[in-house]
């Protein structure tokens, strides 16, 4: 039994060292690309096709992965309406390489979809209808996702002491049970990054009418409301989740999949949200997002990709509870 547990936390550890090494290979790639691209605005050399780009600055964020900044900041620009420019001369140093500009300088603005097409243009019941079609889509798309959790279980990774014994227990519980944490937290500490996204009531043709109970009480929006509650759901469920999963003496009755139950419902609750920035184009932070640096999401592939990532959740839960 004791070799059993010694050669599933060898598997455990080798799957997070791969995890590791793609996330290191992932973002050094992107970096040397970007770095690439401001040499190219920079210097126009003649392979160079984007003849009106400029180049305004690298910046690093986080610490070295071998030798290059694992996030860089890229602002670029070019003669149309997605760009604001201003006059500027700019040195960066990038592994003891000096890149100077005295061109012309932009932060660059995610382009945004035409209104017209949105969903929200459309007539009522077409709204609607859309709604419906995008509920059973999550649906089939979790579905799958528990398909290929199973098919993973059993025949890729056949080790039932790997996925009893360590996956259910730790792997997937603990890492979740953080990311919840920390997010219930920013719902407070970046309020408005959250009450930009909530739908108002009677959105998508009065199918959204969701009440916010003592709101006026508590001297709340009605956005402000729903952002702080599904906070705290997040804070508390994350927590649960860490502490079931740590053996916390005074929830030793408690079995993870309570918390992973309780939070792949709020995920559930929470989905129309995401939803919303479809169908609406609605922005995180609102007309204040730019100012505080959150990417804007492209539409519409930005949304598709949030679509699997919420599948991918809703399924990892759902094997968390009935595993």
């Amino acid at each position: 039994m004791r070799t059993l547990i010694k050669k599933e936390w060898v598997i455990s550890a080798i799957i997070i060292t791969s995890y590791s090494s793609a996330f290191v290979s992932v973002q050094t790639i992107n970096t040397r690309v970007a770095l690439r691209q401001a040499e190219c605005n920079v210097h126009k050399p003649s392979h160079c096709n984007t003849t009106t780009c400029h180049f305004r600055n690298i910046i690093s964020t986080l610490p070295y992965h071998h030798g290059w900044s694992s996030t860089i900041r890229l602002q670029a620009a070019s003669n149309n309406d997605n760009y604001n420019e201003n006059e500027t001369s700019d040195v960066s140093i990038i592994n003891g390489k000096t890149i100077r500009s005295t061109s012309t300088s932009a932060t660059t603005v995610m382009p945004r979809p035409d209104p017209s097409i949105l969903i929200s243009a459309q007539d009522d019941e077409s709204q609607q209808n859309s709604i419906g079609f995008i509920t059973v889509s999550l649906l089939i798309g979790t579905f799958i996702c528990v398909q290929i959790f199973t098919l993973l279980q059993n025949i890729l990774l056949p080790f039932p002491q790997f996925w009893n014994n360590i996956v259910y227990p730790f792997l997937l519980p603990i890492p979740l049970g953080v990311i919840f944490i920390l997010t219930g937290l920013s719902h407070f500490v970046l309020k408005d990054v959250y009450t930009s996204i909530v739908p108002p009531k009677g959105t998508w043709g009065g199918l959204w009418n969701v009440p916010a109970p003592g709101m006026d009480l508590l001297g709340l929006t009605y956005q402000e409301y729903h952002a702080y509650w599904t906070g705290c759901a997040e804070l508390g469920g994350g927590l649960l989740l860490v502490g079931c999963a740590l053996g916390i003496s005074w929830l030793d009755a408690v079995p993870n999949a309570v918390p992973a139950a309780l939070l792949g419902l709020l995920v559930a609750v929470v989905t129309p949200s995401n939803v919303y920035m479809y169908t609406h184009d609605a922005l995180m932070g609102g007309d204040g997002g730019d100012e505080m640096n959150i990417p804007r999401i492209p539409y519409p592939e930005g949304h598709y990709n949030r679509g699997i990532v919420q599948c991918i959740l809703l399924s990892g839960f759902w094997q968390l509870t009935f595993h």
